[in-house]
């Protein structure tokens, strides 16, 4: 067992001896995320620490950056996924296939579109806890 699996499990056995102590999801949820990469669980835990304890503003600052962090990581494989449909269409382009080029360019005008549409809804509504 590594280093890692030990905190992990001693996190584990804390939080059954002292559930109400938001500070030790804040701590599990932070260590989740840097050491384990497991965005969904260290969001689900900031979200139990808020619900112990609604003011924190460090609570609210790490549920925050993970939320971020997993947009950016989802807007980084969106970003790749229209790279390669604008990939598809050149060599759609080039080898004749006009229809399916098409097809491929309302769809990448589509993306296009959303991401601008969504990063304006962002701009407006962009607020801070």
């Amino acid at each position: 067992m590594n280093k890692v699996e030990r905190i992990e499990r001693e996190f584990v056995r804390a939080l059954r001896m002292y559930p109400m102590s938001d500070e030790l999801y804040n701590d599990y949820a932070m260590f989740l995320y840097r050491h384990k990469n497991d965005y969904n669980m260290a969001i689900k835990l900031l979200q139990k620490a808020l619900r112990i304890n609604p003011q924190s503003k460090i609570y609210r600052y790490n549920y925050s950056k993970i939320i971020n962090s997993t947009k950016a990581r989802f807007t980084n494989y969106h970003n790749f996924l229209v790279f390669l449909i604008f990939g598809i269409m050149v060599w759609l382009g080039f080898n004749g296939y006009n229809n399916l080029m098409n097809m491929a360019s309302l769809f990448l005008l589509a993306q296009i579109i959303m991401n601008y549409q969504k990063n304006m809804y962002r701009k407006e509504k962009s607020v801070l806890w």
